[in-house]
C-alpha cells in the first residue's frame, strides 16, 4: 500500500481527526441515528482499514481503537 507521508505522527493526526469529525456528526444527527452511522461507517472505515492493511504493532493497534470507536 502506497503512504504518501510516511510519517507515523501524520498517521495518527489523520485518525484523530476522524474521531473528532465522528463526534461532531454526533452533535449534529442525533435525531436520525440511521445517518449518523452512515457517515461514521463511510470515513471511520477506510482510515481503519488503512491501518490494518499497513501492518506493523502500532498502525494494527491503531486500527483495533479505531474500530472500537467507529463501531460503538
Amino acid at each position: 500500500m502506497p503512504v504518501l507521508v510516511p510519517d507515523p505522527a501524520f498517521h495518527v493526526l489523520v485518525a484523530v481527526t476522524a474521531a473528532g469529525m465522528g463526534a461532531g456528526a454526533l452533535m449534529m444527527s442525533f435525531t436520525h441515528l440511521p445517518s449518523f452511522r452512515a457517515f461514521t461507517l463511510a470515513h471511520g472505515l477506510p482510515v481503519v482499514l488503512g491501518f490494518t492493511l499497513h501492518g506493523g504493532v502500532t498502525y494494527v493497534a491503531l486500527a483495533a481503537m479505531g474500530l472500537v470507536y467507529f463501531g460503538a
